[in-house]
């Protein structure tokens, strides 16, 4: 390689900030989240979206929070939160990590039947703990893609 090449790219990667995400993903930040309309139990979706290349949305922000809720309309969808492993314990599903924000609904989580182990946002933009069984919309995200 030239050092004239070698110099065209070295510039052309200090200046650009290309971040791209794929067809039918919508950028927000550093991610891309696509909706997935069609009704899925919570592992199913978390299925479908690693298959995607990411992962159910994990809303670290009230501001991600508003993002997510005006990407799903009036609809419900799941979340990467889950208390699977603790009762009352929320964590990211793909670290395993405390929730760094949280936008319960009154009265959530509440374990309801003591079998509600997954998070569910509801189109008001709340968050309700839900039976990973029941079947509904979800949103995935993944990390943008960088082009040089």
């Amino acid at each position: 390689m030239s050092s004239a090449t070698l110099l065209l790219l070295l510039a052309l990667g200090g200046v650009c900030h290309c971040f791209r995400c794929p067809t039918s993903w919508v950028q927000y930040g550093d991610s891309c989240y696509t909706y997935i309309s069609q009704p899925l139990t919570w592992v199913d979706a978390a299925s479908l979206c690693r298959a995607l290349g990411g992962y159910l949305t994990e809303i670290t922000s009230a501001a991600e929070n508003n993002f997510v809720r005006n990407l799903i309309g009036r609809n419900s969808a799941w979340m990467g939160i889950n208390d699977i492993l603790r009762n009352g314990r929320w964590v990211l599903t793909s670290s395993g990590r405390p929730l760094p924000y949280a936008n319960w609904a009154r009265g959530e989580p509440n374990n309801h039947g003591g079998s509600e182990t997954c998070g569910q946002m509801f189109p008001n933009g709340r968050w309700n703990d839900h039976r990973m069984s029941h079947a509904i919309p979800s949103v995935c995200e993944r990390r943008t893609f960088r082009w040089f």
